[in-house]
């Protein structure tokens, strides 16, 4: 009986070093699982992020100040409503005009949801970058036109003995519409901390304009010479 009692401790007490050698083996495993789980999650939201700040500064180019996550779930919604839409077109259509049987409408339903959504989301986005373009495009040409009247201000403040980055301020008119804003931002990052020429650098390389950009560069080198530049910019 007590041979027995031990044959049964000595099987219990086995089993038990077997479990635990056999988790011991198996730790490292489940670390390695979990730490490239964490990689792929943290390289997904890495792309996330860029593709959020991407589009953001697009907006902030086009003069809007929204929440990229936010236009971007607009769009998606979008995209929904126009899916269910369809969807609810084609079995009605299916159902009562065509009398097609319900496997084969489940089989459109489908490609509608698994094929043509992608589509169009995909040409959503593209019609959004496309508007943003052109709203780059109109902004940036209606600063070049105004730019020439806001520097001869400019250059008229310089002369008159008022520092450059005061002629600049002063020079700001309402007509100047878009480019009075931004000199208005510019303005704004001065005031809480960041240096006038980082401000100045940040505006030249905002928009594809290389009149903006020489304008910029001759105010920036104005400023390190101490000298006269009114002449520069005429």
């Amino acid at each position: 009986m007590f041979s027995k009692i031990r044959e049964v401790i000595a099987k219990r007490l086995e089993m038990l070093r077997h479990l635990a050698v056999h988790g011991k083996e198996h730790k490292p495993d489940l670390r390695r699982v979990s730490l490239a789980e964490f990689r792929r999650l943290r390289a997904k939201k890495e792309r996330q992020r860029e593709a959020r700040l991407g589009l953001k500064h697009y907006l902030l180019l086009a003069g809007i100040r929204v929440d990229s996550h936010k236009v971007s779930k607009i769009i998606f919604n979008i995209c929904v409503a126009l899916n269910l839409l369809y969807s609810f077109y084609l079995i009605y259509n299916f159902s009562t005009s065509l009398g097609y049987t319900l496997a084969y409408v489940m089989v459109i339903m489908a490609i509608v949801w698994f094929l043509l959504f992608f589509i169009v989301l995909f040409l959503l986005f593209l019609g959004f970058h496309l508007i943003l373009d052109l709203k780059i495009m109109h902004r940036q040409v209606t600063i070049e036109e105004v730019l020439p009247d806001y520097l001869q201000l400019v250059s008229a403040n310089i002369r008159a003995g008022v520092p450059i980055d005061q002629a600049m301020w002063l020079a700001v008119r309402p007509r100047f519409g878009i480019l009075a804003k931004e000199i208005e931002h510019v303005a704004k990052q001065t005031m809480s901390g960041i240096d006038l020429e980082m401000a100045l650098q940040e505006f030249g390389n905002k928009y594809n304009s290389a009149v903006l950009r020489r304008s910029i560069s001759l105010l920036i080198e104005g400023m390190h010479a101490g000298g006269e530049v009114g002449d520069l910019l005429n």
